[in-house]
């Protein structure tokens, strides 16, 4: 009789765990809010810091100094092209620069005739190279010609010729561009 107790027991215990782990595996009901169905307006507010990327960038800038004149102007107003002034600056007399605007000012026209002097020297340079490889590209095509040159130094000569052509091209933006800053600081 106390083995069939044991077994009893032993069997009641093994239901137990069994019914247990049943139920610790039963999904559980999740709470949710619930409401009745209205037709309203969509409103949504969203706040997060974003980044900006700035595609075309203008500098704004005078070389003397000046006073600008209040702005009349009210958000709103109609404001039509080459009619509305926007802003009126006032410049001071040159000849009233402090010492300490002056030695700027002419800091800014020394500074911009270096580098427009070092960009047309580039310029010189650049054009310098593109002199010898025109050369050394009309040399390879007449070996060529010959049949003592490969083609593979035609195309070397003619992508160091395009490159040296690039080159030209931007050394005299870069010469316009000295010039403009030069004009700017005078």
């Amino acid at each position: 009789m106390l083995k069939w107790v044991k077994r009893l027991l032993s069997l009641a215990v093994l239901v137990g765990f069994i019914a247990a782990l049943g139920y610790a595996f039963v999904p559980q009901a999740i709470p949710v809010e619930t409401g009745s169905v209205k037709r309203e307006r969509l409103r949504v507010a969203i706040e997060e810091d974003g980044k900006t990327r700035i595609k075309d960038r203008y500098v704004v800038s005078s070389p003397l100094s000046g006073r600008l004149r209040r702005i009349t102007l009210k958000p709103g107003d109609m404001v039509e092209q080459g009619k509305t002034l926007l802003a009126v600056i006032d410049a001071m007399d040159p000849s009233l620069l402090d010492p300490r605007e002056l030695a700027q000012t002419e800091a800014r026209v020394r500074a911009a005739e270096s580098a427009e002097m070092k960009a047309e020297a580039n310029l010189e340079m650049v054009q310098a190279e593109v002199d010898h490889a025109q050369k050394d590209h009309d040399r390879k095509v007449e070996l060529f010609e010959r049949k003592a040159g490969t083609k593979d130094d035609i195309d070397d000569a003619v992508m160091k010729l395009r490159t040296r052509q690039q080159m030209l091209r931007s050394a005299k933006f870069a010469v316009e561009v000295a010039r403009y800053e030069l004009d700017s600081a005078k």
